[in-house]
C-alpha cells in the first residue's frame, strides 16, 4: 500500500469513527511530524486530547438538551452587577456542589426579577459532573 493510500484509508477511518477533532487537525499534525517538531506518540496524544475535549463538550450539550435547559451559560455569564443583592462569592461556592454530597438543599427566596431561575439553571449545568461519574 502506498503512503497516499494509507492516508486516504486513515482519513476514511477517522471519518467513519466520527473523530471530528482529529479529522480537522490531522494534516497539521502530519506536517509537524514530518518537520520533526513533534514525535508520532506526542502527536497522537495531542490529537486524542483534542478529541476527548470535544467528546466532553458534546456530552455536556447533550445533557443540557435532555434537561430542556433553554440556553447554555456559565456563572461567568451571569450579570451580578444587575442584581447586587445576590452574593457572588456564595453563588460561586454553590458551584462546587458540596451541598449535594452533604445531602443538603438550597432554597432561593426573593422577589420577582432577581434571577432565581437563572441561578438554579446555572447550578443545574454543573450537576452532570460527567468526568466524575463512576464507571461500572
Amino acid at each position: 500500500m502506498t503512503e497516499a493510500e494509507y492516508y486516504q484509508r486513515l482519513r476514511s477511518n477517522i471519518s467513519d469513527l466520527n473523530l471530528h477533532g482529529i479529522e480537522v487537525n490531522l494534516d497539521e499534525y502530519i506536517q509537524k511530524i514530518e518537520k520533526k517538531e513533534i514525535s508520532v506518540t506526542g502527536a497522537l496524544c495531542e490529537l486524542t486530547d483534542i478529541e476527548m475535549t470535544l467528546k466532553k463538550e458534546r456530552a455536556i450539550h447533550g445533557c443540557v438538551n435532555v434537561a430542556n435547559f433553554p440556553y447554555l451559560k456559565t456563572m461567568d455569564d451571569f450579570d451580578f452587577e444587575f442584581q447586587p443583592s445576590i452574593n457572588q462569592e456564595e453563588m460561586r461556592g454553590f458551584q462546587r456542589l458540596d451541598f449535594i454530597d452533604k445531602k443538603e438543599n438550597i432554597l432561593f427566596i426573593g422577589s420577582p426579577g432577581v434571577g432565581k431561575p437563572t441561578c438554579l439553571y446555572l447550578l443545574g449545568l454543573k450537576q452532570p459532573r460527567i468526568e466524575n461519574q463512576p464507571t461500572s
